[in-house]
């Protein structure tokens, strides 16, 4: 991305860790600049802002921060964490859409998870029934096949959901610094994500959990997702808060239904009321990602899966099939009868043909 050198990535990462100045000021800092590594050399626009927000008291230490020495300081807190600037390319697209996108995020893990061509979130309360606790794990473990799962480390659905995805194929965002992993339960999640997936912050390592952590991370795992899915939650509950950025930010939205008297399940109730789409089988991940049953994969034969690609392409006629594969009439119809028998392909036309996604 533009201006993307390293001294900008240091300036960034440097008044990224100031805890004294808020999202807001921090951009405003940069705002008087044209370049981030211009602070190195000129601090007098940013002293100009500490004393119109009353920090005088701030310059010393902004002074000593725009230093090669502290980022080097800095830098050796980060032990094996890549910091990823917005003026970086592996930098979340999807994030941009954030009001408030982070300045910098640490990481740990594969970042080429940042940009997955596909997302889903999943979110719920630590109170939750256990067959919707099964429920959430199993759509965790499934939709991971094919798509890159979002979640928090808080206890309840999404440490159950995390502990499910075996291949990597999860982001987990923490509301505070690697060092202060809470809560500590997850610890150890946390740490195996870090090595076969990717866990990320937008704190610095050392950056404790304040009460107003949880809605932060909220807003990027919504920025994160394409959609959301959310097991449970009450009013009260803090999922509440990534339901509300997901569709400020036009997210989808899809719920499990629950008894009209079962608390944790309000929140679900009302977002399905209010539009949210009802889920209520594991068929519906499996229908939206293209997700088949290895049982059924296996009782292809290699003439009958070569078929069944292509119609999946759209390549849908039996005209068009023969073209494309040099088949004689009499294997492709045999190979059509038999996939229709199985459930694979519907007749759509008088020699047209559709996948059903079993």
């Amino acid at each position: 991305m533009k201006n993307c050198t390293e001294k900008n990535k240091k300036a960034l990462i440097i008044l990224d860790s100031f805890n004294f100045l808020s999202y807001n000021q921090k951009r405003e800092i940069l705002a008087r600049y044209s370049s981030p590594e211009i602070m190195f050399e000129n601090v007098d626009f940013a002293y100009e802002l500490l004393d119109k927000w009353g920090k005088g008291s701030k310059k010393d230490p902004f002074k000593y921060g725009m230093t090669e020495q502290y980022f080097d300081f800095l830098a050796k807190s980060y032990k094996d964490l890549e910091a990823v600037t917005y003026l970086d390319e592996e930098y979340p697209q999807r994030l941009f859409d954030l009001e408030n996108y982070p300045l910098a995020l640490y990481c740990y893990g594969n970042l080429e998870l940042l940009n997955a061509q596909q997302t889903l979130a999943i979110a719920g309360s630590r109170k939750t029934l256990s067959p919707y606790l099964a429920f959430a794990k199993e759509v965790a473990k499934t939709v991971s096949e094919k798509v890159v799962i979002v979640l928090g480390n808080s206890e309840g659905v999404e440490c159950c959901a995390m502990d499910s995805v075996e291949n990597g194929n999860v982001i987990c965002v923490l509301a505070g610094g690697f060092d202060k992993i809470y809560p500590q339960t997850s610890y150890n999640s946390v740490r195996r994500i870090a090595k076969n997936g990717l866990v990320i912050s937008e704190y610095s390592p050392a950056d404790s959990v304040k009460s107003y952590s949880f809605e932060q991370r909220n807003r990027i795992i919504a920025g994160l997702a394409d959609m959301l899915f959310v097991v449970s939650g009450s009013f009260k509950s803090g999922v509440k808060s990534t339901c509300e950025n997901a569709l400020n930010l036009g997210k989808d939205v899809c719920c499990l239904p629950y008894n009209i008297t079962e608390e944790s399940g309000r929140l679900c109730n009302d977002l399905i009321k209010n539009g949210a789409y009802l889920v209520t089988d594991i068929q519906d991940f499996k229908t939206k990602y293209g997700i088949y049953e290895n049982k059924k994969e296996k009782r292809f034969t290699p003439l009958t899966k070569q078929v069944y690609d292509l119609i999946s392409d759209g390549v849908n006629s039996v005209d068009k099939i023969i073209e494309v594969s040099h088949m004689k009439s009499e294997e492709l119809l045999t190979a059509l009868v038999l996939l229709e028998l199985q459930g694979a392909i519907i007749k759509t036309g008088a020699d047209e043909y559709s996948p059903t996604h079993f």
